[in-house]
């Protein structure tokens, strides 16, 4: 009984310290509405203000006039900003992103990552965006065929070897 609570216990804590946001949103969205979406995961953690932060992710990602869409009905990037919000609201310690900037205008991605910058949460990206990469961070991974890692360090340095970027198939020289 102790290992299961013990278990249990880590389970909740990783799950509130730690959120992912997936490629395709389409995979973590599944309530009827924004508005549920957005605080299924504070009610989950019984987090007393879900309806405040509902309310606030929703005006910061310019969701206010969807909060009774089905999250299904929207374009892919009401859908992206649906699921941030689903994780912001959550107030995690670890952001994964994977592809984060997927489906988003330009002005909408600006705003992720001012919004990513301003954080005090630690973000990990996965992205082939190469200017989202060195807009993001200082330090990158570049893996290679079968997740092989090519390279670790500086993000300016790894931009500026052509080579490094053909071999992970970041950058394409022509003929």
């Amino acid at each position: 009984k102790a290992a299961l609570a013990g278990r249990q216990a880590f389970a909740r804590r990783f799950r509130s310290e730690c959120a992912l946001l997936f490629q395709h949103p389409e995979a973590m969205l599944f309530n009827p509405t924004v508005r549920e979406e957005i605080a299924y995961g504070p009610r989950q953690q019984a987090l007393p203000d879900a309806d405040a932060r509902v309310a606030h992710w929703a005006s910061a990602l310019g969701l206010t006039p969807l909060p009774d869409q089905a999250p299904f009905l929207l374009s892919g990037g009401e859908k992206q900003k649906v699921a941030l919000a689903c994780l912001l609201a959550i107030d995690p310690q670890l952001l994964l992103l994977d592809e984060p900037s997927a489906s988003l205008d330009p002005a909408t991605v600006g705003w992720l990552i001012d919004t990513l910058l301003d954080t005090e949460m630690t973000v990990v990206a996965a992205t082939h965006n190469l200017s989202l990469a060195a807009e993001l961070g200082s330090r990158c991974l570049v893996l290679g065929a079968g997740g092989r890692l090519l390279y670790d360090g500086p993000v300016a340095a790894a931009l500026n070897d052509l080579a490094l970027l053909e071999e992970a198939r970041l950058a394409h020289r022509h003929r």
